[in-house]
């Protein structure tokens, strides 16, 4: 160090019993832009140190920059270097070789200087932000929805039937044997009259499902003749199938598979008649 810097050293060393905490803390930007205010003053300054180096002009010294959190820089001369990215706080005297150059810190000590002031400002918002979201969270708790059980239907009423209902013709004996083998229905068995014979879900069906909401009130109709068994599909919005394929008229053999809704009905032709 030059004379003036050593001898400005002394001084500061004789009152370092006089440094503590509550000196103010000044920022580099306020030295930087009046020095000849600060000048051989001593002051405090903190900030991150970001390139350390030897002093050319004195062996057994040091010369590190010191960053402010406004990115503001200052050099600092000292016999102890500090850790590089280190945040410390320096107490040391403004100095200046000429008007014209740049102001320096002749550096007395420096410490730690913990966490800067803006970290713990963010953090403590953020702090405060998740209390506040934890307690609305506790005091305006959200619903829970209650899960709502699927109905399954193959359509949706009114129907539009093709064909208007038609009253069944009975005779005394019948014909045929209709066995609920799946569905509502399993093993109940509906008999078959010559003439027509109605399916659905209307009460004055021949053969009623009611309990298969899967099936039209009018479905299907089956015409027992002297010729056979006809099956015809009398819904507009629900099919009938036999044997797996759907129908829109179909003559029925013995053990066919109809089809209505979720009911599968088997075919039994009665002997004789």
């Amino acid at each position: 160090m030059q004379a003036r810097e050593v001898i400005l050293a002394l001084v500061l060393v004789l009152s370092a019993a006089e440094l503590s905490s509550a000196m103010p803390e000044v920022q580099i930007s306020d030295i930087i832009g009046n020095p000849m205010r600060y000048r051989d003053v001593r002051v405090k300054i903190s900030g991150q140190v970001t390139k350390v180096e030897p002093d050319p002009l004195a062996p057994n010294s040091v010369v590190y920059i010191l960053q402010d959190e406004r990115n503001q820089v200052i050099r600092v001369k000292s016999l102890v270097a500090p850790e590089l990215d280190s945040h410390i706080t320096v107490v040391g005297a403004v100095a200046q070789d000429s008007e014209a150059a740049k102001p320096y810190i002749i550096e007395l000590k420096h410490t730690e200087a913990g966490i800067p002031l803006s970290w713990l400002l963010g953090a403590g918002g953020v702090l405060i932000i998740l209390a506040g979201v934890l307690i609305y969270m506790i005091l305006f708790p959200k619903p829970v929805k209650k899960k709502q059980q699927k109905s399954y239907q193959l359509s949706k009423e009114p129907e539009v039937e093709r064909r208007p209902v038609i009253t069944q013709v009975y005779r005394d004996d019948p014909v045929a044997l209709l066995v609920a083998i799946s569905g509502p229905y399993k093993g109940e068995t509906f008999k078959l009259f010559k003439g027509i014979n109605t399916i659905g879900r209307d009460d004055n069906m021949t053969v009623q499902l009611v309990d298969d909401p899967t099936v039209s009130r009018n479905h299907a109709r089956i015409d027992a003749t002297n010729g056979g068994l006809i099956i015809s599909n009398e819904s507009s919005t629900n099919p009938t199938a036999v044997s797996g394929q759907e129908v829109t008229e179909k003559e029925l053999s013995d053990g066919d598979i109809i089809q209505i809704g979720s009911t599968r009905l088997k075919v039994s032709f009665i002997t004789g008649n």
